[in-house]
């Protein structure tokens, strides 16, 4: 029961997984730069900023999981 309930936790909490490039770049494939030009036309889910530099340019970047699934299995609608 218990692996199975961590299971179940898992999913609940998926909703709220935050993953970084490296991970990003193995569930879908591509390289990060395939990935940021896909961003920059709209073709892939933006990352949230975690934290910014002295200019405001993004230093750390995370990507909700589910968000990158759903763009996998092609239900990524562009906001």
């Amino acid at each position: 029961y218990r692996a199975l309930s961590e299971f179940y936790i898992f999913l609940l909490n998926m909703d709220y997984r935050l993953i970084r490039l490296p991970e990003v770049e193995e569930l879908c494939g591509v390289c990060g730069r395939t990935i940021y030009r896909k961003i920059a036309k709209d073709n892939f889910p933006k990352p949230l900023v975690l934290s910014k530099n002295i200019n405001g340019g993004s230093t750390v970047n995370a990507w909700r999981l589910q968000d990158v699934l759903d763009w996998i299995g092609g239900g990524y609608i562009n906001a």
